[in-house]
């Protein structure tokens, strides 16, 4: 998760996700669900797929597009691959997340070939969306034999003909065995249809339980589906298409929000994933008032360029002559973009501590060159009212603005 760029000097840094990404594997090695024949001969394809396809996500998915013409062959081949070339990386599946970007997580479990819940599902994700299936990483819950697992688990959900399945690339790899991962083909996790993914997985955030009545966490727990949903005649789909038009300030603010309806207050999981996602939210708000300054001062600086031109053309008093038209609007457009600068700076928002003196600043720089600006163009008013003679007993040398900011 991004620390957006300070304002004038672009800079990135990323949150550190302090909240665990395991899970305890399937292990019910006895129904490992049956492969239907047009899967075995995905299967058998994707197994031949050469080395160097297997380099970068891109390069796994041209080889799909190029083998197999269906949504469904193609789903088919992500699923496959994904479980059956990671190995499941016990030794570390109790560390934090800490690696900083989507891309550098997937760039090392390909190159390792070893990864926790969160690489499988990033690199299923970033195969499925480059062959154009509309997919999500989803973060929650998961249980096994009644036991709510106490570390949080990533899986991924995709629309496939209108229809949303869910898929768990990890708990599709196989299981661990007396600490040691046992690779093994599992179709139980493959285009699971919501209401039966619910019993196993539970999503933070009811919205991607893709149910009309989704369930509490408090029936996850317990497993009486009869308790009343957590919603009603939830129209998740419309819902989904909402979310997808927010920005992701307003997305993160959505997503506590549905997260804390849901009464998750007893979970230490929950409580260390919300704190993420408010430092993440906070840190949004903040380049959104950064990205917002930014703007503010590129407007600023434009006026001041046009201001400072009117100012070097009064002061040659006006030669050579344009227009009355013309000379008025020469003075107005810089006038015009201070006043616009001066509404939106103060609606700017909290930038950090870092950056508040930068606001600061460019408050006072706008303020003074507003007035400046004012009074040029109130010059302008009375020069065009006068006779010629009365326009050249006005002039008086002038000093220009300071320079634009940086």
């Amino acid at each position: 998760m991004n620390l957006w760029p300070k304002p004038f000097k672009k800079i990135f840094n990323f949150l550190k996700v302090k909240h665990l990404f395991g899970l305890l594997l399937f292990v019910a090695w006895g129904c490992l669900g049956q492969t239907i024949p047009q899967q075995e001969w995905v299967d058998k394809r994707m197994a031949t797929i050469p080395a160097d396809f297997t380099t970068t996500t891109a390069y796994i998915a041209n080889y799909i597009q190029a083998n197999f013409k269906t949504d469904e062959d193609k789903l088919r081949a992500v699923f496959y691959w994904t479980t059956t070339n990671i190995h499941y990386d016990v030794k570390n599946m109790m560390a934090p997340n800490t690696v900083a970007t989507s891309q550098e997580r997937i760039n090392k479990t390909l190159k390792s070939h070893k990864g926790v819940c969160i690489d499988y599902a990033e690199v299923f994700h970033a195969i499925a969306t480059d062959l154009g299936l509309k997919n999500y990483i989803i973060e929650g819950f998961t249980k096994q034999g009644g036991k709510v697992s106490a570390i949080a688990h990533a899986w991924c959900a995709v629309q496939l003909n209108g229809k949303w399945y869910l898929v768990d690339p990890t708990w599709g790899a196989g299981g661990v065995q007396n600490g040691i991962f046992v690779k093994k083909l599992n179709n139980q996790f493959y285009k699971v249809a919501p209401e039966k993914m619910v019993a196993s997985h539970l999503p933070f955030d009811y919205l991607w339980q893709f149910l009309q009545n989704p369930i509490t966490f408090e029936t996850f727990v317990s497993g009486k589906i009869q308790q009343p949903p957590l919603k009603r005649d939830f129209d998740f789909n419309k819902e989904i298409l909402r979310y997808n038009t927010l920005s992701e300030t307003d997305k993160s603010i959505e997503t506590i929000a549905r997260i804390e309806e849901n009464k998750f207050s007893s979970s230490p999981v929950i409580a260390s994933y919300l704190s993420v996602l408010k430092k993440n939210a906070a840190l949004q708000r903040q380049n959104t008032a950064v990205e917002k300054m930014n703007a503010v001062v590129a407007n600023y600086n434009q006026a001041i360029v046009f201001l400072n031109d009117f100012i070097f053309y009064r002061n040659k008093k006006f030669k050579p002559a344009v227009p009355d038209e013309q000379l008025e609007r020469m003075v107005k457009e810089a006038n015009e973009r201070l006043v616009q600068c001066q509404n939106e700076v103060y609606t700017v928002g909290a930038v950090g501590p870092e950056n508040s003196a930068n606001l600061s600043n460019l408050k006072s720089q706008i303020n003074l060159a507003l007035k400046n600006s004012e009074e040029q163009l109130q010059f302008v008013q009375e020069y065009l009212k006068k006779s010629k003679l009365g326009r050249k007993m006005m002039f008086s040398q002038l000093t220009l603005m300071g320079v634009p900011l940086r």
